[in-house]
Protein backbone atom coordinates (compact mmCIF):
# COMPACT_ATOMS: atom_id res chain seq x y z
CA UNK A 1 0.00 0.00 0.00
CA UNK A 2 1.40 3.36 -0.93
CA UNK A 3 1.57 6.32 1.41
CA UNK A 4 -1.36 8.16 -0.23
CA UNK A 5 -3.69 5.17 0.11
CA UNK A 6 -2.61 4.69 3.73
CA UNK A 7 -3.34 8.33 4.52
CA UNK A 8 -6.75 8.07 2.84
CA UNK A 9 -7.51 5.02 4.97
CA UNK A 10 -6.48 6.83 8.14
CA UNK A 11 -8.59 9.87 7.23
CA UNK A 12 -11.60 7.64 6.57
CA UNK A 13 -11.17 5.93 9.94
CA UNK A 14 -10.94 9.31 11.67
CA UNK A 15 -14.14 10.48 9.95
CA UNK A 16 -15.92 7.27 10.88
CA UNK A 17 -14.63 7.63 14.45
CA UNK A 18 -16.03 11.15 14.58
CA UNK A 19 -19.37 9.74 13.44
CA UNK A 20 -19.23 7.26 16.32
CA UNK A 21 -18.56 10.10 18.77
CA UNK A 22 -21.53 12.05 17.45
CA UNK A 23 -23.79 9.27 18.77
CA UNK A 24 -22.39 9.48 22.31
CA UNK A 25 -24.97 9.71 25.06
CA UNK A 26 -25.02 9.37 28.83
CA UNK A 27 -27.23 6.79 30.46
CA UNK A 28 -29.40 7.58 33.44
CA UNK A 29 -28.04 4.38 34.97
CA UNK A 30 -24.48 5.60 34.56
CA UNK A 31 -21.96 5.26 31.82
CA UNK A 32 -21.52 6.71 28.38
CA UNK A 33 -22.72 4.87 25.31
CA UNK A 34 -22.44 5.14 21.52
CA UNK A 35 -24.49 3.63 18.71
CA UNK A 36 -23.34 0.01 18.66
CA UNK A 37 -23.88 -0.55 14.92
CA UNK A 38 -21.81 2.48 13.96
CA UNK A 39 -19.12 1.61 16.51
CA UNK A 40 -18.92 -2.03 15.39
CA UNK A 41 -18.64 -0.98 11.76
CA UNK A 42 -15.79 1.40 12.64
CA UNK A 43 -14.02 -1.24 14.73
CA UNK A 44 -14.24 -3.85 11.95
CA UNK A 45 -12.81 -1.33 9.46
CA UNK A 46 -10.03 -0.38 11.88
CA UNK A 47 -9.06 -4.03 12.39
CA UNK A 48 -9.06 -4.69 8.63
CA UNK A 49 -6.92 -1.60 8.05
CA UNK A 50 -4.38 -2.58 10.72
CA UNK A 51 -4.13 -6.07 9.25
CA UNK A 52 -2.80 -4.50 6.07
CA UNK A 53 0.33 -3.58 8.04
CA UNK A 54 0.52 -6.07 10.91
CA UNK A 55 0.25 -9.83 11.09
CA UNK A 56 -2.81 -11.51 12.60
CA UNK A 57 -0.71 -12.62 15.57
CA UNK A 58 0.19 -9.03 16.50
CA UNK A 59 -0.88 -8.51 20.13
CA UNK A 60 -2.66 -5.23 19.38
CA UNK A 61 -4.63 -6.73 16.48
CA UNK A 62 -5.52 -9.79 18.55
CA UNK A 63 -6.71 -7.54 21.39
CA UNK A 64 -8.96 -5.55 19.08
CA UNK A 65 -10.36 -8.72 17.55
CA UNK A 66 -11.09 -10.14 21.00
CA UNK A 67 -12.79 -6.88 21.99
CA UNK A 68 -14.88 -6.94 18.81
CA UNK A 69 -15.92 -10.57 19.35
CA UNK A 70 -16.88 -9.81 22.96
CA UNK A 71 -18.99 -6.83 21.91
CA UNK A 72 -20.75 -8.86 19.24
CA UNK A 73 -21.55 -11.63 21.74
CA UNK A 74 -22.97 -9.11 24.20
CA UNK A 75 -25.15 -7.56 21.50
CA UNK A 76 -26.73 -10.94 20.79
CA UNK A 77 -28.41 -10.76 24.20
CA UNK A 78 -30.32 -7.56 23.40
Amino acid sequence: MNKEKALQGIEALIQDGNNVLKTMRNSELGGTYVDSAIYNSWLAKAIAFLKLFWEDDNEFVKGLQKSHQSIMMNLSYY
